[in-house]
């Protein structure tokens, strides 16, 4: 019997087999796709200072700064610098160094960064490749941090400048 024979006698045809574990198949890829933007969302956290570089193959990377405690005040603090993928996902680098001048300072004091894979922001796998170093900010005013990095054999760096509170 034909389709046409069929419809005109009341036969409705379900869908197949193969119909419903598409749409099975779409429907749990679209779960897993949203679960996995939402997780990244609630992982990242705002930076407190962020600039761009441009490497020489014109790519364009984030450069991410937190200096810890917050509210910036003298004393004991952490600098963490991340640099990403244009994606913004965290990658691990050749060095990073941070080069650090203090207020009414006219010399800086290169502090290289250490290797820490629990950095704050994380790719999708989980990863967080991060660089830190314990400082002293023994002054209130505008103190200049330069974040100096190497990636894949050439070098970039970037200036921020940062408050620093009594």
């Amino acid at each position: 019997m034909s389709d046409d024979a069929q419809r005109s006698e009341g036969v409705v045809r379900k869908p197949g087999g193969r119909v419903i574990a598409v749409l099975v198949s779409v429907g749990v890829f679209a779960v897993f796709i949203g679960g996995v933007v939402w997780t990244s969302m609630e992982q990242a956290p705002t930076p407190h200072y962020q600039r761009r570089v441009t490497m020489p193959n014109m790519a364009s990377h984030p450069v991410s700064l937190w200096l810890g405690p917050q509210p910036h005040r003298t004393g004991q603090a952490q600098l963490t610098a991340q640099v990403a993928d244009a994606t913004g996902s965290p990658l691990a680098l050749n060095s990073l160094d941070f080069s650090v001048t203090a207020p009414g300072q006219n010399q800086a004091v290169t502090l290289q960064g250490e290797y820490t894979p629990e950095g704050p922001l994380q790719d999708f796998l989980g990863n967080s490749p991060a660089y830190s170093v314990p400082i002293h900010l023994t002054t209130a005013g505008t103190w200049l941090i330069e974040v100096r990095f190497i990636m894949g054999g050439t070098e970039q760096q970037t200036l921020f400048q940062v408050e620093v509170r009594e």
